[in-house]
């Protein structure tokens, strides 16, 4: 890989891996129910992203299977 890839591989992944914690905060703390629907749906999309980004850090195709 080259390094421009590398770098944005790496700020790809903490940036949806800092939103996957954030919407597990608004999932548990969420205030109504409607918030905590809305966080769970996001969560279940950041969750795909961060393995698809993790399957093209790691170089492998098995990951994308399970996304």
């Amino acid at each position: 890989m080259t390094v421009w890839l590398d770098m944005a591989l790496n700020v790809g992944i903490v940036a949806v891996a800092l939103a996957v914690v954030l919407c597990s905060w608004r999932l548990l703390r969420g205030p109504e129910l409607p918030d905590r629907v809305l966080a769970i749906d996001t969560l279940y999309m950041n969750m795909v992203a961060l393995v698809i980004l993790l399957d093209i850090r790691w170089d492998t195709e098995l990951l994308f299977e399970a996304a």
